[in-house]
């Protein structure tokens, strides 16, 4: 792949395709963020000595890492089969239709 090659035919930035996404698909960076949440408190009862403690939340992270897992597997397999968002842009015509509207809107 050569990364001179522009592959965003919407001329998005990073942070605005990012966001896109997040407001596409909510659950994967909700269940990310408390993924990581359950590891920085594990890893700081850790580093106290609160083993007991410790050890529930690594098995909390792990439950928020299968709750993610198992998101991002669903909204797979419901692209695959077809199955969209209401509001979900169904093509790059689309995506773009939506930003002139909402830069001509401004």
């Amino acid at each position: 792949m050569n990364p001179h090659i522009n592959n965003n035919p919407t001329n998005e930035t990073y942070m605005e395709r990012a966001w896109r996404k997040c407001q596409n698909e909510p659950l994967v960076p909700i269940g990310a963020l408390v993924t990581t949440g359950f590891l920085l408190q594990g890893l700081k009862a850790f580093h106290r000595g609160q083993t007991a403690t410790a050890q529930k939340l690594m098995r909390g992270r792990v439950a928020a890492q299968l709750f993610t897992l198992f998101t991002v597997a669903a909204m797979a397999y419901g692209a695959f089969m077809g199955f969209r968002p209401v509001d979900r842009p169904k093509n790059m015509e689309e995506v773009l239709e939506r930003k002139e509207k909402a830069a001509a809107d401004n």
